[in-house]
C-alpha cells in the first residue's frame, strides 16, 4: 500500500510537470512585432561662413538646426602671419586644447559674434608668400546639468553660459 501512495504521488507529480512544460515554452519562445515610430531629433546643424577682410580673416557660424547648440571653433595656418587674439574675439575663450569655444548657447536661427584672425608679420614685398588659414568648427547640442550648461566630453572649458 506504501508503493501504491508513493507510486500515485510519483506519477501525479509527473503529469503536472508535463502539463506545465508546454505553457512554459510558450511562455518563453513568443513574441510580436512592434510597428509604429517617432522622429527623434539627436543632432543640430550649424554653418559657417568665412569672408577676408583686408587681411585679416573673419568666421561666423549659424546655428541652421532644431535645437540649441554650444560650438567651438580652431584656426590652421602659417603661425608666423596669424594672430588669434581676445581682444576681437571678445564672446570666445581659448581653451588648453587649442579650441576656441564661444561663451554663451548659440539659440536656433542665430549666429555666434564674429571671430576675426589678424593677418599681420613682416612681409617682404620681394618676396611674396602663400598661405591659408583654415577654420573648422565643431557643435553638439547643447544639455543642461541642473540649471548649468553640461559641458560635452572632450571640451577643455570650464562654463558656457545659459544666457
Amino acid at each position: 500500500m506504501r508503493n501504491k501512495n508513493k507510486l500515485i504521488i510519483a506519477l501525479s507529480l509527473i503529469l503536472c510537470l508535463t502539463a506545465s512544460v508546454g505553457f512554459t515554452l510558450a511562455y518563453f519562445t513568443d513574441y510580436e512585432n512592434a510597428k509604429g515610430g517617432a522622429v527623434v531629433n539627436l543632432s543640430g546643424q550649424t554653418e559657417i561662413e568665412e569672408e577676408f577682410d583686408g587681411n585679416n580673416k573673419e568666421a561666423t557660424i549659424t546655428n541652421t538646426g532644431e535645437t540649441d547648440m554650444v560650438v567651438r571653433l580652431k584656426v590652421f595656418g602659417d603661425e608666423k602671419h596669424m594672430k588669434e587674439n581676445s581682444t576681437n574675439n571678445k564672446d570666445w575663450v581659448k581653451g588648453s586644447d587649442g579650441f576656441w569655444y564661444y561663451k554663451k548657447v548659440l539659440p536656433v536661427g542665430k549666429e555666434a559674434s564674429m571671430f576675426k584672425v589678424d593677418v599681420s608679420g613682416k612681409i617682404d614685398p620681394g618676396d611674396p608668400i602663400d598661405f591659408e588659414i583654415t577654420v573648422v568648427h565643431e557643435s553638439q547640442r547643447v544639455t543642461y546639468d541642473g540649471d548649468k550648461v553640461a559641458i560635452p566630453k572632450g571640451w577643455k572649458i570650464n562654463s558656457i553660459s545659459a544666457e
